[in-house]
C-alpha cells in the first residue's frame, strides 16, 4: 500500500500528513500532567478524521471548542501493528491559531519583586528577630522555590480599592502570591529561617485580605 500525503487542519492553522499501512491520527485534549499520577487524562477526543481512505490532498478538519481550563494538544497515531504491510505516520507544518485567554489582572496590578531565597543570617537572638512588618535585607522569610508561583513584596497599591473592593488595606510592604491556571505544582511557600528550640508555647500573627 503506498503512502498518501494530505495536508492536515486545526482551527485556523495547518500541517501536513503522511500514512502508510492502515495508521489512523486522532486529535485529544489534554490535562496538564500530574507529577504524582504519572499519567496521561484525556480532556475531550474532538472528532478527528485523518486516515488513509480520504482522498488525495484532501484537508482534515479538526474543530476545537472553547475550553476554560489549560490544556495540551496531542496528536496521536494508532493501528500502527499492521504486520502485512508494516505502519507509518508523518506529520509536518504544524501551525496554530487561536484566541488564548489573558494572564489575570492581578499579576501586573501590584507589582514588587520576588523574595529572595534563603539568606543566611546569624542566629536570632530574639524571637522578634524572626518579624518582618516591613520587607529588607534583615527578613529572615524566604520563598521555599524558584517558580513561576514564587512570593513577592511590594508596596504598590494605587488599584487596590478597585481589586480588592474593602477599605481595609496594608501598611508598608506586603507579600502576596499569585498562582496562574498554567503554573505547575509544587508551589512555593513563604517560609522563615530556622527556628532554635522554644521554650513556652508561641504564637505567630499577621493580617490578611
Amino acid at each position: 500500500m503506498e503512502c498518501v500525503y494530505h495536508p492536515f487542519r486545526f482551527p485556523l492553522s495547518f500541517g501536513r500528513y503522511w500514512l502508510y499501512g492502515g495508521t489512523l491520527l486522532e486529535v485529544v485534549l489534554l490535562k496538564p500532567l500530574n507529577p504524582q499520577r504519572r499519567q496521561l487524562q484525556v480532556l475531550l477526543r474532538p472528532s478527528t478524521s485523518c486516515h488513509i481512505l480520504r482522498p488525495r490532498n484532501d484537508v482534515c478538519r479538526v474543530t476545537i471548542p472553547e475550553m476554560n481550563e489549560p490544556f495540551r494538544i496531542g496528536i496521536r497515531a494508532f493501528h500502527l501493528q499492521d504486520e502485512s504491510v508494516g505502519s507509518f505516520a508523518m506529520i509536518s507544518d504544524i501551525d496554530y491559531h487561536a484566541d488564548i485567554c489573558l494572564e489575570t489582572k492581578f499579576s501586573k496590578m501590584f507589582g514588587g519583586r520576588p523574595v529572595p531565597l534563603t539568606i543566611r543570617h546569624k542566629i536570632a537572638a530574639a524571637a522578634s528577630e524572626y518579624s518582618c512588618v516591613d520587607f529588607n535585607s534583615n527578613c529572615r522569610w524566604s520563598n521555599s522555590l524558584s517558580t513561576s508561583s514564587e512570593w513577592k513584596f511590594s508596596n504598590r497599591l494605587k488599584k487596590w480599592d478597585e481589586l480588592m473592593g474593602t477599605e481595609t488595606r496594608p501598611s508598608g510592604t506586603f507579600f502576596y502570591q499569585l498562582v496562574e491556571a498554567m503554573d505547575e505544582k509544587p508551589y512555593a511557600l513563604l517560609q522563615s529561617e530556622l527556628i532554635p528550640c522554644i521554650r513556652t508555647v508561641s504564637s505567630l500573627s499577621f493580617r490578611f485580605a
